[in-house]
C-alpha cells in the first residue's frame, strides 16, 4: 500500500512505446540498476517481451496493458490482502524483500509461526532463479 503513491510517477517516467524487444530489455535492465531491482538480463528478456505488444502496421512496441486505467482499482486490490492471504485454510508460503515490508498484520502472523520467509523477493528470484527454486521447494515440502 505504501508503494502506490509512486506508482503513477513510476508510469509516467516508462517510456510509451519501444522500436524493438531489445530496446524495451535495454530500458529495463537500465530502470533496475537504478533502483535496484532486476538484475539479471536472463530474466528481462524472458519477463519483458510478454508486457509488449506490436502495434499493426506499425514498428515499434507499446505496452501490453495500460496501467493507468487499472488506478482506480489498486487500492482495492491490496486493502486486506495480508488478512485474507492468512485466513486462508490452505497451505501457504509469502515470500518478502525483507521484513521492512511486512505489516502489522503479517507480523503478528509470523509471531503465530506461520510461515513466512524473508530477504528473498527479487534479489534471489531473478539473480538466483535456481536458489529461489530450491528454497521454496524446500519451504513447501516442510508446510505440507
Amino acid at each position: 500500500m505504501e508503494a502506490l503513491p509512486s506508482m503513477m510517477d513510476f508510469l509516467r517516467k516508462r517510456p510509451q512505446k519501444f522500436n524493438s524487444i531489445d530496446e524495451a530489455v535495454s530500458w529495463r535492465m537500465n530502470y533496475c540498476i537504478s533502483s535496484k531491482t532486476v538484475l539479471n538480463i536472463d530474466s528481462a528478456k524472458i519477463s519483458i517481451p510478454s508486457q509488449l505488444i506490436q502495434q499493426p502496421g506499425c514498428d515499434w512496441y507499446t505496452w501490453r496493458t495500460n496501467l493507468k486505467l487499472t488506478e482506480s482499482f489498486w487500492k482495492g486490490w491490496f486493502e486486506g490482502l495480508s488478512s485474507k492471504f492468512l485466513s486462508i485454510k490452505a497451505a501457504k508460503l509469502l515470500i518478502l524483500a525483507g521484513t521492512d515490508r511486512i505489516d502489522k498484520t503479517l507480523m503478528i502472523g509470523q509471531m503465530q509461526e506461520r510461515k513466512i520467509s524473508n530477504n528473498h523477493a527479487a534479489p534471489v528470484r531473478t539473480l538466483h532463479p535456481g536458489r529461489f527454486s530450491g528454497e521454496s521447494s524446500g519451504c513447501i515440502v516442510n508446510i505440507l
